[in-house]
């Protein structure tokens, strides 16, 4: 696993982050008696969307990143500072996230391209 540096342009054009916590809850189907338990996990999950890319080379080089961080289970630096509460530690260190590992991009015309996929925070 390897860190990699991701292109610098553009910036995203969204960010959507998710706090979440390892809890667990039990429902008593008898009685409808709720037992919940936290547990000490805890992570960040962010949805990143780049804005429309107008040149090949560009989107070209977001493939490539794509590419390489879904082979091999790469990570990367992700600041965010403007996207949590004070106090969490930026950059963070996220991978994509786990749901099929599948990275995809659409390409409406020949040279507009739309990037969107979810990283999670690599917990050491």
């Amino acid at each position: 696993m390897a860190t990699l540096t991701k292109p610098s342009a553009p910036g995203w054009q969204s960010v959507k982050a998710h706090y979440q916590r390892a809890k667990a809850r039990n429902v008593s189907p008898f009685t409808f008696q709720a037992q919940t338990y936290i547990h000490q996990g805890e992570r960040w999950v962010f949805e990143l969307t780049l804005p429309p890319l107008r040149t090949t080379a560009t989107a070209l080089a977001w493939m490539a990143f794509l590419r390489d961080l879904a082979r091999n289970n790469d990570t990367f630096q992700l600041v965010v500072t403007n996207y949590v509460p004070t106090g969490v530690t930026s950059p963070m260190t996220v991978r994509l996230a786990d749901a099929g590992n599948a990275v995809s991009w659409d390409i409406n015309t020949a040279k507009f391209f739309g990037f969107s996929f979810t990283v999670e925070q690599v917990i050491p």
